[in-house]
C-alpha cells in the first residue's frame, strides 16, 4: 500500500509581511503532480492545515483548490486530514460525517467523551487490511471527561487515548498524529526547532514514543524539519517549504511510504519539493551583495567597515532584492534594520502583530483582543 504523507501546510502564513500564497500554490502543484505519477492508495495530511485558527477567505480558497485538484487525480483515493495546534479543531471538524461519503476524512476534534474512540479508517490491499488511526492535536484538558481523571500532561493524555484503543497488532496499523514526540524526555531539548513552531516552557508538550509500538508507520506533523522520532518508521515529513530563516538550507519534501506485508518494515522515500523562491542569507560588502541580485527572500549581512549612506543603501537593496527580509551590518549595531523593519511594521495589521507574540490564545480570547484594539483605535 502506497501512502503520501505531508503536514504543516500553514496556509495563510506570512513571511516578514510577505504573502506566501503564490509560493504555496507552487509547491501544492508539485504535490499534485507526484500524486498523479505515484497513484497512492491514500494521502494523509498530519495537521496545521492553516497558520491561524481563523483563516482568511483566501487561505480557505487555496486549501479548497488543493483538495479539489488532489481528488481529481483519482476520485476514489482517500484523503485523511487531522487538525494541528494552529488549526481550529471545530472548524476543521465541520461536515466530518458528510465528507466520509466522499472518501475525505477531516478529523478536527479528538475523542473527548466516554465511549468515543480515535477515528479509524480501514483500507485493504493484497496483504489484507491497513488501519489508519487519525488523532488530531491533543491537549491534556480535552481528555479529562473521557478518562474521568485529572490529566495534567500531554504525555499522559496521548498515552491514555492510545491505550483505550483495541489495536490488532496482527494486522498493519498507521497512526496520523500532530504532537511533539521524542524518544525520551531528556532528548526533547536537543531537537532543532524552527522559528515558526510553537514552543512550550520546559518542553512540557513532549510525548515519549513508547506508546507508538503498535504502529507499523507513524505519520507525524508539528516539527517543521524532516526527521525521525526514535525508529525509522516514526517520521516527521516537515513543512512543504521553508517558512522562516531558521529553515535556510533544509531540503523540503513529502514522504512516499510503501507498506508491504506485516512482517516487513515500511519503505520510505522523500519526494523533493522545489520552492518558487528560496529563503536565504547573503553576506558580503554592499557592492559585493549588489552584484548578485535575486528574487529570493534574502536577509543581507553586510561586512562594510566604512560608513554607508543608509537612504541610498535602502533604495539600491530594494531594487536588487524585491523580497528583502532585512539588513544588518556586522560591524555596527543593526544598521538599517530598524528602518527597514519599521517600514514593514507600519504596513502590518496590529492584531496580526499581537498574535505573533501571543500565539496560544483561543478564539474567545482573540475576539477580546480585537475588541480592545478597535476601541483604542477609535479613541486615538
Amino acid at each position: 500500500m502506497k501512502i503520501i504523507h505531508l503536514s504543516d501546510l500553514h496556509i495563510g502564513i506570512r513571511l516578514h509581511n510577505y504573502d506566501l500564497k503564490e509560493e504555496q500554490r507552487h509547491v501544492f502543484r508539485q504535490i499534485i503532480q507526484y500524486a498523479s505519477e505515484e497513484q497512492p492508495d491514500a494521502v494523509v495530511i498530519a495537521g496545521d492545515i492553516y497558520d491561524k485558527s481563523v483563516p482568511s477567505a483566501e487561505a480557505v480558497d487555496l486549501f479548497d483548490e488543493f483538495i479539489t485538484e488532489l481528488r481529481s487525480v483519482r476520485e476514489d483515493m482517500p484523503v485523511m486530514v487531522i487538525s494541528g495546534n494552529h488549526d481550529s479543531a471545530q472548524r476543521l471538524d465541520c461536515f466530518r460525517n458528510i465528507l466520509k461519503d466522499e472518501n475525505i476524512y477531516m478529523v478536527g476534534i479528538p475523542p473527548e467523551k466516554k465511549g468515543e474512540h480515535i477515528e479509524c479508517v480501514t483500507l485493504c490491499d493484497e496483504f489484507g487490511p491497513v488501519h489508519f488511526y487519525l488523532l488530531p492535536f491533543v491537549k491534556p484538558a480535552s481528555v479529562r471527561n473521557l478518562v474521568g481523571e485529572n490529566v495534567t500532561s500531554y504525555d499522559e493524555a496521548v498515552h491514555l487515548l492510545l491505550e483505550q484503543e483495541e489495536i490488532n497488532q496482527q494486522e498493519r496499523n498507521v497512526l496520523v498524529s500532530h504532537q511533539f514526540f521524542v524518544k525520551d524526555k531528556e532528548s526533547a531539548g536537543e531537537i532543532e526547532r524552527a522559528e515558526t513552531e510553537v514552543y512550550t516552557v520546559g518542553n512540557i508538550d513532549s510525548i515519549t514514543t513508547d506508546c507508538l509500538e503498535p504502529f507499523d508507520y507513524v505519520a507525524l506533523g508539528h516539527i517543521h524539519k524532516p526527521m525521525k522520532a526514535g525508529r525509522e518508521t516514526v517520521r516527521y515529513c516537515g513543512t512543504p517549504m521553508a517558512y522562516s530563516l531558521s529553515e535556510e538550507g533544509q531540503k523540503k519534501g513529502i514522504l512516499m511510504v510503501t507498506l508491504g506485508e506485516k512482517e516487513k518494515e515500511a519503505e520510505i522515500q522523500m519526494l523533493p519539493l522545489n520552492p518558487l523562491r528560496k529563503i536565504r542569507t547573503e553576506r558580503g560588502s554592499l557592492e559585493e551583495v549588489l552584484a548578485v541580485p535575486s528574487d529570493d527572500y534574502v536577509w543581507i549581512s553586510l561586512t562594510d567597515k566604512t560608513d554607508i549612506d543608509i537612504s541610498d543603501m535602502q533604495i539600491r537593496l530594494w531594487e536588487a532584492f524585491p523580497h528583502l527580509l532585512g539588513v544588518r551590518n556586522e560591524n555596527t549595531i543593526d544598521l538599517a534594520v530598524e528602518d527597514l523593519q519599521w517600514e514593514q511594521l507600519q504596513r502590518e495589521d496590529v492584531f496580526d502583530l499581537f498574535m505573533k507574540f501571543c500565539k496560544d490564545l483561543d478564539e474567545e480570547e482573540q475576539e477580546i483582543i480585537k475588541d480592545v484594539i478597535h476601541t483604542v483605535k477609535g479613541v486615538m
